[in-house]
C-alpha cells in the first residue's frame, strides 16, 4: 500500500511528503539534505507558517532511511563476498584482514 502524499527526489534522496510541498519547503529540504551529507550544521530561516518543521522532519527521516538502505546493501555485498574461500578470494574484506599488522 502506497503512503499518502507526494514523493520527491531531492539530492538523490527519496522524500515522502504528506502533501504538495511549497517551493520554499523543497529548497529547505535540499539544504537540509546537503548539510546532512556534508556533516555540516545548517542555519535556515523561513517565515512562520511556511512548513519548516514538516520539511525538516520529512527530509531528515528520508535521509536516515536512505542511509540504512545503503548500509543494508553494503552488508548484502559483504555477505555474498565472505562466502567465498578465503584463501583464493581477493576481495577487500579478506585482503584487509590478512594485511593487518600484529599489535604490540
Amino acid at each position: 500500500m502506497d503512503s499518502p502524499g507526494r514523493k520527491y527526489t531531492i539530492s538523490g534522496v527519496s522524500v515522502q511528503f504528506p502533501c504538495n510541498a511549497y517551493p520554499t519547503q523543497i529548497a529547505m529540504m535540499h539544504k537540509i539534505l546537503q548539510g546532512l551529507e556534508r556533516e555540516q550544521n545548517c542555519l535556515l530561516e523561513s517565515p512562520t507558517g511556511s512548513g519548516k518543521s514538516l520539511a525538516l522532519l520529512c527530509s531528515c527521516l528520508a535521509w536516515q532511511t536512505s542511509e540504512y538502505e545503503k548500509i543494508n546493501i553494503e552488508e548484502e555485498e559483504d555477505d555474498t563476498c565472505c562466502k567465498k574461500d578465503e584463501e583464493t578470494c581477493r576481495c577487500f574484506c579478506h585482503t584487509v584482514a590478512t594485511n593487518i599488522p600484529d599489535q604490540p
